[in-house]
């Protein structure tokens, strides 16, 4: 399919009007004077998932979005965590083109996430009840599930030596667990419910592990 579009861009350049976005005085402006480097050039549209033009304005797309809802002034000004007294963040553009960030905050002292009922408060690492949160639901099945990996996609990326190197799947626990000062929380994953479909229709199961 891929073939067969790239194929009627190459025979149709006229019609997407390739002429406007490439001449030889495109390749004269840099200071390219070698003849044999001009060639006929193939131009794919916008429209052509993946092409140079098309994760430019993804990438547009994606900066207008922060202008307008820009996660830092969520968190540094309005203080939806916490009262933040110090930050650090680094913004990692993957190969989809759409940027995500790391972000390390130092909270306040009397804000600080000290015991397993704090972390409860903003981390939650269980499917949600379907029934009661419908949205998130779908939504956890869709972006938050790890995988599949292990015995259902031995080829999955995170799989190493024949387990996944991300740890999955965890551990049953039926609270949050504080692991000490240089080490994560086990976190609250319950095994009070069935297994769910990783997806609509998809045979393979998934729970809180």
């Amino acid at each position: 399919m891929q073939a067969s579009k790239l194929r009627w861009i190459a025979l149709n350049q006229d019609k997407i009007r390739a002429d406007l976005y490439k001449s030889l005085e495109d390749s004269l402006s840099p200071g390219e004077h070698n003849t044999e480097k001009v060639g006929r050039r193939t131009i794919p549209p916008s429209s052509f998932v993946g092409s140079p033009r098309d994760m430019h304005q993804r990438y547009q797309d994606v900066i207008a979005l922060v202008q307008k809802f820009e996660l830092k002034k969520d968190v540094l000004e309005r203080g939806i965590l916490a009262k933040v007294v110090a930050y650090v963040y680094v913004v990692e553009f993957q190969k989809r083109g759409i940027p995500h960030v790391h972000m390390l905050l130092i909270l306040k002292q009397t804000d600080k996430l000290t015991t397993p009922d704090d972390y409860d408060i903003i981390v939650r690492a269980e499917i949600p009840d379907e029934r009661r949160e419908p949205e998130l639901y779908k939504k956890v099945l869709k972006h938050m599930i790890q995988g599949p990996c292990g015995v259902h996609n031995r080829d999955c990326p995170c799989m190493k030596q024949g387990s996944c190197k991300k740890g999955f799947p965890k551990s049953f626990t039926n609270a949050t667990i504080q692991q000490g000062n240089d080490s994560y929380p086990l976190y609250c994953r319950r095994q009070d419910r069935p297994p769910v479909p990783l997806r609509e229709n998809s045979r393979i199961e998934v729970n809180n592990r």
